[in-house]
């Protein structure tokens, strides 16, 4: 929980007065002072000088302490603006970073269902050509049989005609017929 403004200030008071002490009483102020901020222990110590009675002296510790102090927290106050706005760009850029891999992985799912797709479709173009070849194979195996039948045919039409012909033997008469009596020409 944090401490109210008024109680920081009491107790970093508390701290510097007890540092001013003897040895036992200054590490008690630095416990007191630990956690606090340049601009706090600086404000303390400027109060109790101021209470010491010397005016003089409240002035010089004014400059000591104070205005570097005061220059060391707005320093540090700058450091912090620009860390948040590095931080911010950095969240803005890993926004960015986390959308163009978003966007990239839904491309490459795209373009891998594009490629699945294609896959397919030359893997049944691939399964029609073998279809093909095979009936082109069946057919030429086919053409190669009717081609040998057609050679074997010319070749016994061939050989019958390079016999010599045959006079057909004269058929007798059956019993009960007639030869017919053909007339010579005279």
């Amino acid at each position: 929980m944090a401490d109210s403004p008024l109680f920081t200030l009491a107790r970093v008071l508390g701290g510097v007065i007890l540092m001013q002490g003897r040895l036992g009483h200054q590490v008690l102020g630095q416990l007191l002072v630990t956690d606090s901020n340049e601009v706090a222990i600086a404000g303390a110590s400027l109060v109790v000088a101021a209470t010491t009675g010397q005016r003089s002296a409240v002035g010089q510790m004014a400059l000591r302490t104070l205005a570097p102090a005061l220059a060391v927290r707005i320093l540090l106050n700058q450091q912090e603006e620009r860390l948040e706005q590095k931080a911010l760009r950095l969240a803005d850029r890993e926004r960015a970073l986390d959308k163009r891999k978003a966007e990239l992985r839904k491309d490459c799912d795209e373009e891998r269902y594009d490629l699945d797709d294609l896959q397919i479709m030359i893997q049944r173009a691939q399964d029609d050509l073998t279809v093909r070849q095979s009936a082109v194979v069946h057919a030429e195996t086919d053409i190669a049989a009717r081609r040998a039948d057609v050679e074997r045919v010319e070749a016994e039409i061939a050989a019958r005609r390079a016999r010599p012909r045959a006079k057909p033997p004269k058929s007798k008469p059956r019993p009960g017929e007639t030869k017919k009596k053909t007339r010579k020409k005279k």
